[in-house]
């Protein structure tokens, strides 16, 4: 568990994307039991600081049928959050720089927890 003390509190317009259909639930948790950053049964947001950066984070999921995505510009107040670039949150987190950057998705096609 990360210390409290090393959380930060952000606040500002984040981004997430999304199919038309989906904006009402934006704030909804992510529906998919594993994610990079989540699993089964626990709730995750996944928002970017930027559009580009939305845009960036979902090109992996595309497919050439989907309809189109929306990227919503999004407020968050008061979160607090870890901040995995600090080596001592890491270190919290028993996690390393290689951990983050691990494709999560190619572990988990292969039957593997992701390392995030």
């Amino acid at each position: 568990m990360i210390a409290p003390t090393r959380l930060k509190i952000i606040s500002g317009r984040f981004w997430r994307s999304a199919f038309a259909q989906d904006q009402p639930s934006l704030l909804a948790p992510a529906a998919a039991p594993h994610g990079r950053w989540h699993r089964d049964g626990q709730r995750a947001l996944y928002l970017s600081a930027t559009p580009e950066g939305c845009r960036i984070a979902i090109k992996t999921y595309q497919q050439m049928s989907d309809p189109e995505r929306f990227i919503f510009p999004m407020w968050v107040e008061n979160a607090r959050v870890a901040d995995l670039r600090d080596p001592d949150s890491r270190a919290d987190l028993y996690t390393s720089l290689a951990d983050i950057h691990a494709f999560w998705a190619d572990h988990l096609a292969k039957g593997q927890t992701s390392p995030t």
